[in-house]
């Protein structure tokens, strides 16, 4: 939870924060799950929570968020100029598949990565191993399908 973007509801202006606060026009995020173009302080669509999604997912699999530094700032640097490892060089028993799902929602590209998020649960199920897998991802379907 950003508990310092929801404190922020109850002020009527930006006058009334004070240097403990993000200031508008600034970037906003969490740096280990923050995607590459909201690092940058661009526009961002819904790309960039499948890029969050992906970086939940590796860390899952491996154990560790796909970049880590001493800082927001060398998280978000490396995340501009390279690539995370492959999740099967930390974690070899990962499936193939799964760890290609995981490295396209990784993409720096947004145009590289799924288009939305049903279309990566579909990936998702066809890569699950297992029927266990596939049931858990499975229950995931009602959020990643949108409303209706």
């Amino acid at each position: 939870t950003d508990f310092g973007i929801s404190s922020m509801a109850g002020m009527s202006s930006v006058a009334d924060m004070d240097s403990s606060h993000t200031v508008v026009g600034t970037i906003m995020g969490t740096p280990t799950y923050m995607s590459p173009e909201q690092a940058r302080g661009e526009s961002v669509d819904h790309r960039a929570d499948l890029y969050s999604l992906g970086c939940v997912f590796y860390e899952l699999l491996t154990g560790s968020p796909p970049f880590a530094g001493r800082s927001g700032m060398e998280i978000a640097a490396r995340r501009l100029s390279e690539d995370p490892l492959d999740p099967r060089r930390l974690a070899p028993h990962v499936p193939a598949k799964l760890a290609h799902a995981c490295m396209r929602a990784l993409s720096r590209t947004p145009e590289d990565r799924y288009e939305s998020a049903a279309e990566m649960l579909a990936e998702l199920l066809e890569a699950s191993p297992s029927k266990e897998a596939r049931g858990l991802f499975g229950s995931f379907g009602r959020w990643f399908s949108g409303p209706g």
